[in-house]
């Protein structure tokens, strides 16, 4: 979803070229640019990554974190679900998956149905938080982190909000999230892939597999009729 730059209007009601923000001989009046989402096609994800044997877990008891641990384990993965009611509960889990072996994907999941995030505000947004802390400080220590993959499934729509057909809102805050450690730890492979919430849970489950599977690609993928 790339970001397409417009352009202002300055003093004169001329418009203004975008413009470094750094250039001292501009006026400010002239250095302002807006911006808008657009969404892009894109091709169909090229799974070539084997999961198999792979041990991935899978924050959220949902609908979907299921109907995904259920085609994961079919495949030859090795899911857990968890579903931490808290920020400690969080951390505990994260900390116990990693006695057996390391665990090297993240999933974060989002509530099924909408609601009132402000009363489930623990268990699907700070919850996640710590379990992402205290995961990618655990692949830090181990030194696995360039090994590891970090994943959001929300249903915004499958154009991360911009259509309004939301489902859970926090997905929102999962999306940011996961787009602002992508950005601190360059080395992390991290994706978050946007689903409409009438999509059924095994479709969901199936596109996610395909995008696990992509080691490369975007950090932003939407399905809606076509992935973009």
């Amino acid at each position: 979803m790339p970001l397409v730059s417009e352009t202002t209007t300055g003093p004169e009601g001329l418009d203004a070229p975008p413009v470094a923000m750094d250039a001292p001989s501009v006026p400010a009046e002239r250095v302002t640019c807006r911006f808008r989402l657009v969404t892009t096609p894109l091709p169909p994800a090229r799974p070539v990554m084997s999961l198999t044997g792979e041990r991935l877990l899978i924050i959220g008891g949902s609908s979907v974190a299921l109907s995904l641990a259920k085609l994961l384990a079919a495949r030859g993965a090795r899911p857990d679900v968890v579903a931490p009611a808290t920020s400690e509960e969080a951390l505990a889990a994260v900390a116990r998956a990693e006695i057996e072996s390391p665990v090297r994907h993240l999933i974060l999941t989002t509530p099924s149905a909408g609601g009132n995030w402000l009363a489930r505000k623990d268990r699907w947004i700070e919850a996640p938080y710590f379990a992402c802390q205290q995961w990618i400080a655990t692949r830090i220590a181990a030194g696995d982190l360039a090994m590891a993959r970090l994943t959001a499934v929300t249903d915004l729509g499958g154009d991360f909000g911009l259509g309004g057909d939301v489902g859970s809102v926090e997905g929102g805050a999962l999306n940011g999230l996961v787009k602002g450690l992508a950005r601190e730890f360059s080395d992390l492979r991290v994706r978050a892939i946007d689903f409409p919430p009438t999509m059924s849970f095994a479709d969901v489950a199936a596109a996610v597999w395909d995008e696990l599977a992509e080691p490369d690609g975007p950090v932003e993928v939407g399905h809606r009729s076509h992935r973009l």
